[in-house]
């Protein structure tokens, strides 16, 4: 089993050590490297997927990366992971018939090479 860990966007820059994200009716808020609470409703809050590309480096929502020729966003609906192919708009889900595919693709590091994500690397997204 995976950890649960997170990561937030600010709009500015990338907070990678969360020390806790905290959820209410009320509100939501993230506390990075002590400081906070941050309120989300200025930060974009991004999952660890539980998997790590070919370097090491954990894979979260919103990270591009490639496979061979052709590259992917990592993007979670309905509470499920899923790869979308940039050029082609193609899913590869976490979820029903699709859960092996991607569970091969994701345990298959070794393919896979995290390139940046959406916010820091918007030129990623060019379907060229």
């Amino acid at each position: 089993m995976s950890d649960t860990r997170f990561r937030a966007w600010d709009g500015e820059c990338m907070m990678t050590n969360l020390d806790s994200v905290t959820l209410s009716e009320l509100n939501a808020g993230v506390i990075y490297d002590g400081d906070g609470p941050e309120d989300c409703a200025t930060v974009t809050i991004m999952q660890f997927t539980g998997f790590k590309d070919k370097n090491g480096k954990e894979i979260c929502q919103k990270d591009i990366f490639a496979m061979g020729t052709e590259r992917y966003v990592v993007n979670k609906r309905s509470g499920c992971f899923m790869a979308d192919n940039i050029r082609n708009g193609h899913s590869l889900t976490h979820a029903r018939e699709d859960v092996r595919v991607w569970h091969t693709l994701m345990e298959s590091s070794l393919l896979i090479e995290v390139l940046g994500n959406i916010y820091e690397n918007p030129e990623l997204m060019d379907k060229t």
